[in-house]
């Protein structure tokens, strides 16, 4: 959602916007490609059907995300100086917004790829639109609650205790489902 650049001009200035926009744009380059991931990955989740191909298939699509995950990473602890011969000075205060959204946004590549398990292989669009929809308010709650108190680090906050919860939802409902799969 765009929620998080909303509550900030609401709550705090329309420079504060820009800087946590500017930051928004380049994690969402990288976002961009954990969506292509799992396009790719649609169609081979819904050939599956036996746990032994179910964890051989999560196991690679796990390889995959790795590649935007450790992207990720490395926006995190990448130098200043970097980030300076690319973003201009008067955006600088974006720098450490870059860094702690890219650390927020590493478990959200894990969990694009797991919920492709429950849309594809098990066919239960309802447990992922119960994920999104806890998302979303959680998300939203957070941003009401911590933007005013935490500034303009509240989004990576927010995200962060999102993400945290929202990985532990659908690992329980793997395991849940995970075990009624065959095995041959």
């Amino acid at each position: 959602t765009r929620a998080d650049l909303f509550l900030i001009a609401y709550f705090l200035t329309t420079v504060d916007a820009g800087h946590y926009s500017v930051a928004q744009r380049v994690i969402f380059v990288i976002i961009t490609s954990i969506d292509s991931i799992t396009q790719v990955l649609s169609a081979e989740f819904s050939k599956v059907s036996l746990r032994k191909d179910v964890i051989k298939l999560t196991r690679r699509a796990f390889y995959y995300m790795a590649i935007p995950s450790i992207i990720l990473l490395v926006l995190a602890g990448l130098p200043s100086f970097i980030y300076e011969l690319l973003i201009p000075p008067a955006y600088s205060p974006s720098i450490p917004l870059v860094r702690s959204l890219s650390l927020t946004y590493i478990p959200f590549a894990f969990d694009a790829a797991l919920l492709l398990f429950f849309l594809y292989t098990l066919r239960k669009p309802e447990f992922v639109l119960f994920v999104n929809i806890l998302m979303l308010l959680l998300v939203t709650i957070f941003h009401i609650l911590l933007i005013p108190r935490m500034g303009i680090n509240g989004p990576a906050i927010s995200f962060g205790i999102t993400y945290v919860v929202i990985t532990f939802v659908i690992g329980a409902g793997l395991l849940r489902e995970f075990r009624l799969l065959k095995d041959e």
